[in-house]
């Protein structure tokens, strides 16, 4: 075979390579452009699936401890005053934690049971926080 050819099969060999790792890393790419308040609102969904799925209560508590943590840095580097869209977005966000903290009361035998009326209260929250956010286009 001669050498020239074979370098043009490498080099097209090294071409699709790379256009398919582009091609899947490119959700990589965009995930990396999510805001923090929408990826706090991702996690918190996670949260409330955890908590509609009986899950253990000790590492429920943990991880609904560092999502309160998450909120509280993602407020504090808004700054003293946020536009009023994005201050409602953070209320719908507190309101959300909080509930999630009801939700670490609600455990029997090491495992996470929340009520009916809880779980609906979770759902609704998720959605209007989200839709908060849509509306900001974050």
């Amino acid at each position: 075979m001669n050498p020239a050819a074979t370098l043009r099969r490498v080099k097209c060999w090294c071409i699709a390579a790379a256009a398919v790792f582009i091609c899947v890393s490119a959700p990589a790419w965009a995930a990396g452009k999510v805001s923090p308040e929408g990826a706090w609102i991702k996690s918190a969904t996670a949260l409330v699936a955890m908590a509609k799925g009986h899950s253990p209560a000790a590492g429920f508590e943990w991880e609904v401890e560092e999502s309160r943590e998450r909120l509280r840095e993602i407020v504090r580097q808004a700054g003293p005053h946020p536009a009023p869209q994005r201050q409602q977005l953070f209320v719908s966000m507190i309101l959300l934690n909080a509930l999630l903290e009801s939700a670490t009361k609600c455990h029997q035998g090491g495992v996470v049971v929340c009520s009916a009326n809880l779980i609906w209260q979770l759902d609704a929250q998720v959605k209007a926080a989200s839709a908060q956010l849509k509306a900001l286009g974050s």
